[in-house]
């Protein structure tokens, strides 16, 4: 696993993984880079995404990712924070994105 950090961001490269419910002070942005995964967010289950990006504080897991992921987190209380939740997230604090190219060119 690798790491990128800046003072507002953690940035993790993960190879297969399998993670129980949890939540952070942060906002989160996770994509698989080779193959859809499942998750739960909020008690709601996702299947076949790509990625999904969500707010602080909202109970999240990842099922089932093979080969690598990105997985980045950004300080909620920093510019870039709330950026992200102005410009991405819906009411429900949540984006799900089903295929790659929505990761790409999906706007607010």
């Amino acid at each position: 696993m690798q790491h990128l950090t800046h003072s507002c961001i953690l940035a993790l490269e993960a190879d297969s993984m399998d993670v129980d419910i949890h939540q952070h002070a942060a906002y989160q942005i996770v994509f698989s880079v080779q193959h859809p995964f499942n998750c739960i967010i909020d008690d709601r289950t996702y299947r076949n995404i790509r990625s999904f990006i969500i707010a602080p504080q909202v109970a999240h897991n990842c099922s089932n990712i093979q080969g690598k992921a990105l997985i980045v987190n950004i300080e909620a209380d920093s510019t870039l924070g709330k950026n992200l939740e102005s410009m991405f997230l819906t009411e429900d604090k949540k984006r799900i994105i089903r295929q790659p190219e929505e990761f790409f060119t999906f706007s607010p």
